[in-house]
């Protein structure tokens, strides 16, 4: 079983990183700069969010329900008053939700299970 850092004292952590308390020496600094290279953080190319927004309308699931608000609409046209409009309308909130739902649920995969 790994211990995580966080489950450390502050010693153990720091020696856990073959360092010390008072920090690194110059010449430790040099060497890690030289082995690893910058504390960088880099930013990676995503998937761009045009492209994202139209994987969104052509899923199945999508695409049927677009399908379904457009006979709504369709039959609210056709039938003015029968209410079919706010069935579309509906429908379209639905297939929002689903994408809104699905982001959050990557957010909380995310998250780390325990805040500390």
């Amino acid at each position: 079983m790994s211990v995580r850092i966080h489950q450390l004292s502050a010693l153990d952590a720091v020696a856990s990183l073959k360092s010390a308390a008072t920090g690194l020496s110059s010449a430790e600094v040099e060497r890690r700069l030289h082995e690893f290279g910058l504390n960088e953080v880099q930013k990676v190319a995503g998937v761009p969010l045009w492209l994202r927004l139209v994987k969104e309308f052509i899923t199945f699931f999508s695409m049927l329900l677009w399908v379904a608000a457009g006979l709504a609409f369709f039959a609210e046209w056709s039938e003015p008053g029968e209410g079919m409009a706010k069935v579309g309308y509906a429908i379209v909130n639905c297939s929002q939700l689903r994408g809104i739902d699905r982001e959050i649920r990557v957010v909380a995969d995310l998250m780390q299970p325990h805040v500390i």
